[in-house]
């Protein structure tokens, strides 16, 4: 019994290629000009044929996913799933390979930095391509032009005189000219976008501090700690355990705890059923199921301090008892996890895939 992850780019690649198939086959046959209704039957019929079965797809894996979900529910509820000896194989040999380490990163800011960035990146690529590309394609150059009188010579003092005859040639076409301007445009401006985004992320730590600012004085600490510490990394989430302080960074939000100010260490179990679009739209029907994403989260419950009364972090399942075994024996548990189920359209989800196990169930 497995389940059937989150994957959009899975189901377009197998509806591009059924098109892609169809639509050759209808070429070949229709390679006479007066058979070129059958190529243009044969496109629609694919493209009704893929679009029907990717729907068929989308049902058959939300029926399986569901059994899944009520199996691994009923596992959780008996204390079976982390006690199971199939988990704690998987557990053991996840141990050996994978020891405790530091962070790799020079500063505690960089690291953040990347995070944040690698976030952004991750849930934004697709509406920014799009919506930069249509800025870019507007910014394109629609005409050919030539190498301005000034821009000639320089050209062919850096790189030769027949270089700057072959991109006065190239400049001529228009399609070139449309297309080279396009990616200049497209490039720079997702050079922006990255710059903002990292003139943002490099004062998370420091905005952290403002709204805690009884921990100025031991700023220096912090960063020794977070540096220093144990990590426990998952694409762009990380968990570090150091001897005095709990650090954790989502990609968005920043925490630091004392350690004696940790009271319990318990398991909360995120449950997503993506959709490619809204979950649902104003009349209330379901749109196209992508799949499910489930996400182990490693819950800290803290005592005595101006922070949240409790964080959470998502790792993968067995870092998150890694901690617990290794750290906080005494007050972690397996027992009654909290698990939690929504709905999310696929663009609000920052993909974390490649980084977690998969349920293990038997």
């Amino acid at each position: 019994m497995e389940c059937k992850r989150f994957n959009v780019s899975r189901d377009l690649v197998f509806i591009s290629v059924f098109t892609a198939v169809i639509a050759f086959l209808g070429y070949g046959i229709s390679t006479d000009s007066a058979h070129k209704e059958i190529y243009i039957i044969c496109l629609v019929i694919s493209v009704i044929t893929s679009i029907s079965l990717s729907g068929y797809i989308s049902v058959v894996r939300q029926k399986e996913n569901d059994r899944v979900f009520r199996h691994f529910s009923s596992l959780l509820k008996r204390n079976g799933y982390f006690n199971s000896a199939l988990w704690r194989h998987n557990y053991n040999r996840f141990c050996q390979k994978h020891p405790l380490h530091s962070l790799s990163s020079s500063s505690m800011e960089r690291d953040i930095s990347f995070r944040y960035i690698v976030r952004s990146i991750k849930k934004n690529i697709g509406i920014c391509s799009v919506g930069f590309a249509v800025i870019a394609l507007c910014f394109s150059l629609p005409e050919s032009f030539s190498l301005s009188k000034d821009l000639y010579p320089f050209i062919s003092f850096l790189f030769g005189s027949d270089t700057a005859v072959y991109l006065d040639n190239f400049f001529k076409s228009g399609f070139n000219a449309t297309i080279t301007s396009f990616l200049i445009v497209f490039i720079i401006i997702w050079l922006l976008y990255l710059t903002v985004i990292y003139l943002y992320s490099i004062r998370i730590f420091e905005r952290w501090l403002k709204k805690h600012p009884h921990y100025i004085a031991e700023k220096d600490r912090i960063k020794h700690s977070y540096l220093n510490g144990y990590a426990f990394e998952c694409s762009y989430f990380c968990a570090v355990i150091g001897p005095e302080y709990v650090h954790a960074f989502d990609g968005t939000d920043f925490h630091t705890v004392s350690r004696k100010n940790i009271s319990s260490v318990k398991w909360l179990i995120e449950k997503y059923q993506v959709y490619y679009q809204s979950p649902r739209s104003k009349s209330g029907s379901v749109l196209c199921y992508a799949g499910d994403e489930y996400r182990f989260n490693i819950r800290f419950t803290c005592k005595g301090t101006d922070t949240k009364d409790f964080f959470h972090i998502t790792l993968d399942q067995f870092q998150g008892k890694m901690i617990m075994d290794n750290f906080f024996p005494d007050i972690s548990e397996d027992t009654d996890p909290e698990i939690c189920c929504s709905d999310i359209r696929s663009d609000s989800l920052a993909p974390i895939s490649g980084c977690t196990s998969s349920l293990i169930l038997k």
